[in-house]
């Protein structure tokens, strides 16, 4: 199941877009760097933290919509732990419970769980490379 934002877009307040780099799929968080692309903890030297959830697909060089700030409610994700942090996966625009470790890595916390498939939004653009 892709992750899913819950609530009507067109009223929430943090709401922007920009152009994709690649294809983006639905439901995938996403770095700002000129041009839209997947976020991705494993990413060596990634210099860009998540910076929103893209709640629509995008073909490259379309614009996408992306959803920022704190408090949206994602559902569709799994593994995790209500009350815990909600880090940047190591899978390209996925989420995950624990902190990425190894060289290398972006640990960054994207939300908080309230359940073990949901998630309340909380992007900022603190980060650790480790």
């Amino acid at each position: 199941m892709a992750m899913e934002l819950v609530g009507d877009i067109n009223i929430m307040a943090q709401v922007g877009n920009g152009l994709a780099a690649s294809a983006i799929t639905a439901g995938t968080l996403v770095r700002l760097e000129g041009t839209v692309a997947p976020a991705c903890a494993a990413v060596s030297g990634q210099v860009v933290p998540a910076t929103g959830f893209a709640p629509y697909a995008a073909a490259s060089g379309e614009a996408v919509m992306i959803v920022t700030g704190k408090g949206h409610k994602v559902t569709g994700a799994s593994g995790l732990t209500a009350g815990l942090p909600v880090h940047l996966g190591e899978t390209a625009g996925q989420v995950q419970t624990a902190a990425p470790v190894g060289g290398g890595k972006v640990v960054q916390i994207v939300g908080k769980a309230i359940s073990t498939t949901e998630w309340l939004t909380d992007f900022s653009s603190e980060y650790e490379t480790l």
